[in-house]
């Protein structure tokens, strides 16, 4: 027995134009003797909670090699090139400049011939903080999507 939802949006004529399936398909397929699709390699997923939680290098070392390459097309990050610097530079984001900031991870994925793990999420905060090398605090808040590529 497998349960599902379907989620329908109605237009206003009435008719469904978007259905989406939430369901535990991977379960399911088990409990038949099929293959389940490919599943997020557990460091790669472990990587992302701990970064985006601002655990910082102390706990991110734990889940990629010591001298990790990080690369980001945007401004900000111009300078940092290793995953220390950048789970250092989100620990001073998440715990610091925003306290209290959260992110939601929105989807995930990963691809076995090239040995991709994509994640896809949210990040929401409200800059109370200092920190060094920044503004003072503008008690603004901000939400932004983004997407990590980890080989």
């Amino acid at each position: 027995e497998t349960q599902y939802v379907y989620n329908m949006h109605v237009n206003a004529h009435g008719k469904v134009d978007k259905i989406t399936k939430v369901w535990h398909s991977a379960w399911a397929a088990a409990q038949v003797g099929w293959t389940p699709p490919t599943s997020i390699p557990i460091d790669a997923e472990q990587l992302f909670h701990a970064c985006e939680s601002g655990k910082g290098w102390h706990e991110c070392m734990h889940y990629c090699t010591h001298d990790a390459v990080f690369t980001a097309q945007a401004e900000p990050l111009k300078d940092i090139k290793t995953m220390h610097g950048y789970a250092e530079w989100m620990k001073g984001i998440a715990v610091v400049a925003m306290p209290g900031s959260r992110y939601e991870l929105n989807a995930q994925s990963f691809d076995p011939k090239t040995s991709t793990a994509t994640f896809f999420g949210t990040f929401r905060g409200t800059h109370t903080g200092h920190l060094h090398g920044f503004p003072a605090p503008t008690h603004k808040s901000m939400e932004t999507q983004y997407v990590y590529n980890m080989h």
